[in-house]
């Protein structure tokens, strides 16, 4: 993977490990490009072979990171991962039809990006989603960067369940927000969702 799609020694970062928790998000920076070491300013060594996804802006953009902790350690109440990144994602080059919808979520400020809301959680109304994202109406806090994790119920007791981030804000008529990881099966859930509104749409 080229080193310019990584980000550069210094600059601050995400790190979304969802397969040790759902809430699982680290506020850090990028300590070294090579190989790429995240700094997390808390101790919460990571396993080797963990998930990590990595969050950060470029030229306004937001990137993600798709990685695996190869090793973590803690130094003086600070932890470094290095990681080995598999893929990597510009949000506003992907692509994917989007249908009108209207359907009620649950959305969980997660730490880091959501702090200072003064809220944990609230409610909102999905105006349209894709297999990427949703757009989202609501009296629900918000600014680019905001990292939530968002319950969508669908019929029965089943749930799409995923981390996104805000990225785009038209003022009065909500924001979006685009998916960057899923717990558990969610992502076949959202594509089963999704598919069968384009069905109905043909």
């Amino acid at each position: 993977m080229m080193m310019s799609e990584f980000p550069v020694e210094g600059q601050d970062v995400m790190l979304i490990a969802s397969e040790v928790s759902p809430d699982a998000a680290f506020a850090g920076t990028a300590y070294r490009t090579d190989p790429l070491t995240v700094q997390i300013n808390t101790e919460s060594a990571l396993a080797p072979g963990t998930k990590a996804i990595v969050i950060y802006q470029k030229d306004g953009v937001y990137h993600t990171l798709t990685s695996q902790v190869v090793k973590s350690t803690v130094r003086g109440g600070i932890t470094f991962c290095e990681i080995r990144t598999t893929a990597h994602e510009n949000l506003e080059r992907r692509r994917s039809d989007r249908y009108p919808v209207e359907m009620g979520c649950e959305l969980g400020f997660m730490g880091g990006t959501g702090q200072g809301l003064g809220v944990s959680r609230a409610y909102a109304t999905i105006k349209d989603i894709s297999k990427n994202g949703a757009w989202v109406t609501g009296d629900v806090p918000h600014y680019r960067g905001v990292l939530y994790n968002v319950q969508i119920p669908l019929p029965g007791d089943a749930a799409i369940r995923a981390l996104g981030i805000c990225t785009r804000i038209r003022p009065k008529d909500g924001f979006a927000i685009d998916f960057v990881d899923f717990i558990g099966g969610s992502q076949q859930l959202l594509v089963g969702v999704v598919d069968g509104l384009a069905n109905e749409a043909a």
